[in-house]
Order: C-alpha cells, then structure tokens, then sequence
C-alpha cells in the first residue's frame, strides 16, 4: 500500500488526468468512535511511498463510514476545517470529482485542528449537496486540542504538512 502526498489543486489534477499510480492493498481498520481513545501510533515521517496510517477518526458526519482502504479504489483524503477559507473553496472541486469518478475514486474530508468540533456537523449540513462525500471528525484525545488528533499526528504532521487544505491520495499500485 502507497500514499501519495499532494495539494489539493493536484489531487485533483492528478485524479482528473487519471495518471497516478499506486494503491491501497488491504484495509486498514478504523479506530473506535470514542474520544478518549488515544491515537494508535506517535507521528512519525510520512512521505510518498510509504503505506497510509490507518483512519483513526471519532465520527463519521456524512457518508458510509470508510473503515479501510479497497483494492482497486483510489482515496483522496483531504484535511480541512470550518475556519478555514481555502478549505472552503476547494469543497465544491471535491464534490465535483467524487460525482465525476464515483465508480472508482472515495473523497473523504477530514475536519482537524478545530476548536469546537461541534461546530463541524452544523457546518456540513450547512454546506448540503455542495458538500457531498465522505465528512468524518478527528480522533482527539479527551482532553487534548485539535492538534493531538489521531488524524492530524499521523498524516499531516508525520508527513510535515503545516497548512490545510491538505490532500493524501491513494492510488494503485
């Protein structure tokens, strides 16, 4: 299993060209939907290439949870947040590409470094059918800010992204 690290304006070229080439193999489990749950591994170096961490979220907002990665699927894993205005931009870009490729390509949205993710479910229903693919919360430890989430250490940080949008995709091998 590869993971391809790239902005969101080339995931979504890259993806619309229909060029890339590598792929998640088997299905790594999510974690439980508890808040408590600390995070299944420290950050460590992410580059491309390298096998994804495992989606490690504590909800599933909008969308069948995706509880791993399928053969022959590409995954576009995009970081965003509610206060954020590029983040906002690209949604409707997201949609457009899951609509388009949605036999072979699952966009997931996963909201980091919130202050309030209580503030995410208004946002999305908010948003409607302009905001329509996977929408899943960061697994944050009880207790802890946006910046310990499971999601946030293991991708973004371990793959030295400081910025959201952020986008990981998956692609065949």
């Amino acid at each position: 299993m590869r993971t391809l690290i790239v902005s969101s304006a080339m995931a979504l070229f890259t993806l619309s060209l229909a060029s890339t080439s590598v792929l998640a193999q088997t299905a790594p489990t999510a974690a439980e939907d508890t808040p408590a749950k600390a995070p299944a591994r420290a950050a460590k170096s992410l580059k491309v290439g390298d096998k994804p961490p495992a989606l490690e979220v504590k909800e599933w907002i909008k969308g069948e949870p995706v509880t791993g990665f399928e053969k022959g699927r590409i995954y576009v894993v995009e970081f965003w947040a509610t206060w954020c205005p590029p983040c906002e931009r690209s949604i409707p870009k997201l949609t457009a590409l899951q609509k388009k490729h949605k036999d072979k390509v699952s966009v997931i949205g996963v909201s980091v470094w919130e202050e309030d993710q209580a503030d995410v479910k208004p946002y999305v229903e908010k948003k409607g059918d302009v905001m329509d693919y996977h929408i899943a919360l960061d697994l944050v430890p009880k207790d802890k800010d946006g910046n310990s989430g499971a999601m946030a250490l293991n991708w973004l940080k371990a793959a030295g992204q400081d910025g959201i949008p952020s986008a990981f995709v998956i692609d065949r091998v």
